[in-house]
């Protein structure tokens, strides 16, 4: 039976100790690590189960570390402009609104 990394048995019960990376620690609340059950007290289930619980924290890893760091952009449209435009006008426009009703009172 193969071992897999984390895997370790808390009461009766399996489950699999993932460590979070330094640059995602923010994300899941500051936490260094989480000890997920995997839901079976059989050895040979939890080590399935343990394997894809891992592969699935990984693959979450990999998007959040994308999210954080998106590609730039390699040419900006002019409907881009455009939307970009109308959201700092409202911005701008929202912000003004709220200045002038503090200093009415």
């Amino acid at each position: 039976m193969a071992n897999v990394e984390g895997l370790n048995l808390r009461g009766s019960r399996w489950c699999v100790l993932i460590i979070i990376p330094d640059d995602l620690r923010h994300l899941y609340g500051g936490k260094a690590r989480v000890n997920p059950s995997l839901g079976t007290s059989d050895r040979r289930e939890a080590t399935l189960r343990a394997t894809i619980k891992r592969a699935e924290w990984l693959a979450d890893f990999d998007a959040q570390r994308t999210a954080l760091n998106p590609k730039p952009l390699e040419v900006v449209t002019p409907r881009m402009t455009t939307l970009l435009a109308q959201q700092v006008r409202t911005t701008v426009l929202k912000e003004d609104d709220r200045v002038r009703a503090e200093t009415s009172l």
